[in-house]
């Protein structure tokens, strides 16, 4: 049963002990929705899965303001839950709580007065293209990146293009550690078709294009491109339309019959999406993971046809097509291919191979290798 009362004083400090106990910083268990919070969860619920079977040495500690979220993030108690504070200004202030622990912080933010701390940067965006962020937002995080840099936290990327954009910005590359993301969470939910008829997606083939409102995802681009080149009896989806952010873009969208905006789904939802389309088609002009494309390798999807562009290569390796972003003939040549039987059947083989790099509980352990 999901434990969901806190330590008061964790048994570690208790004792005056100064080792350096592992402790997950939980605040985006209490934070809104998002692509970064969603891998803290996953980890988070990895991690339980891998300490079920036996017990480390000094047992790993989450701190979170709030334990009520903790019955659905699907952990058990084999971590311990300790009380943290709330808001941004309560996990600045975790070290003093927690003298001598380790912090592990999944969200690309750390309590800057630790004295260790793991920190995971899931991509250089902010610092490779800072025009796309507000600018508070902006130097929040380029002050939290320098003193990270100065005090040399330990700094896990999620892909080696990331790692390599961090290497450039000044990072020094033996604090960074490359841990790759999982796709297989997209299994945990049964498929649920009535997504397709809600949408009238059950009536026509369709392709899916993966993109936010952000400039720097390319939605615009693909959708015209799609429209004028691909064969008109063939429908064109767009999911995570709905997702919000720092950094959005007003772009208006093509206006067009075949062009269909979903909302935000589920993933139940979302693993139907994948497994009915034709193709999964990803237009991003920068990306330092790309987790769609994991989810869509184990949800058994049409063929990838990715972006040549950031982590997606990597991501994708031989399972999937790619075009460059900025060209509409090199996108509806990609998409064409990726119609053709034999190659679709090739590409989808190649996933199931691809596909086992991205598995949480293998993330899991990598994580308890290095830092537990």
């Amino acid at each position: 049963m999901t434990r969901t009362s806190f330590d008061r004083v964790p048994a570690w400090l208790s004792k005056g002990r100064t080792a350096h106990v592992p402790v997950i910083n939980g605040r985006f268990l209490t934070g809104p929705e998002s692509g970064v919070s969603r891998v803290g969860r996953e980890l988070l619920r990895a991690l339980t899965e891998e300490l079920s079977g036996g017990e480390l040495e000094r047992p790993i500690h989450v701190a979170v303001s709030d334990p009520r979220p903790l019955v659905n993030a699907g952990v058990s108690s084999s971590l311990r839950y300790t009380r943290g504070l709330p808001g941004r200004l309560g996990e600045q202030m975790l070290p003093l709580l927690y003298p001598g622990g380790t912090f592990i912080n999944f969200c690309n933010v750390t309590p800057l007065l630790a004295w260790r701390s793991v920190l995971w940067i899931h991509d250089a965006h902010i610092l490779d293209a800072p025009e796309t962020y507000p600018r508070a937002y902006r130097y929040w995080h380029h002050s939290m990146l320098q003193v990270a840099r100065v005090r040399r936290f330990q700094i896990v990327t999620v892909s080696e293009f990331a790692r390599s954009r961090l290497v450039h910005h000044g990072i020094d590359p033996a604090l960074i550690r490359v841990i790759y993301n999982g796709g297989d969470h997209i299994l945990r939910e049964r498929e649920n078709p009535a997504v397709l008829t809600r949408f009238g997606l059950d009536r026509h083939r369709f392709v899916l294009v993966v993109g936010s409102p952000a400039r720097h995802k390319n939605v615009p681009f693909a959708l015209e491109t799609l429209i004028e080149h691909i064969d008109p009896a063939i429908m064109i989806a767009v999911v995570g339309m709905a997702q919000r952010g720092p950094y959005q873009s007003t772009t208006a969208l093509v206006d067009h019959p075949r062009v269909v905006i979903l909302p935000r789904v589920d993933d139940a939802e979302l693993r139907t999406l994948y497994g009915a389309a034709t193709s999964v088609i990803a237009p991003s002009l920068v990306e330092g993971f790309g987790l769609y494309a994991a989810e869509a390798m184990f949800a058994g999807s049409g063929p990838l046809v990715l972006s040549d562009r950031g982590a997606l290569p990597e991501v994708g390796g031989a399972a999937a097509l790619y075009f460059d972003p900025t060209n509409k003939l090199s996108l509806s040549e990609a998409v064409q291919k990726s119609l053709v039987p034999g190659i679709a059947e090739q590409l989808k083989s190649a996933a199931v191979i691809q596909r086992e790099k991205y598995r949480w509980r293998r993330a899991a352990r990598e994580v308890l290798s290095a830092f537990a």
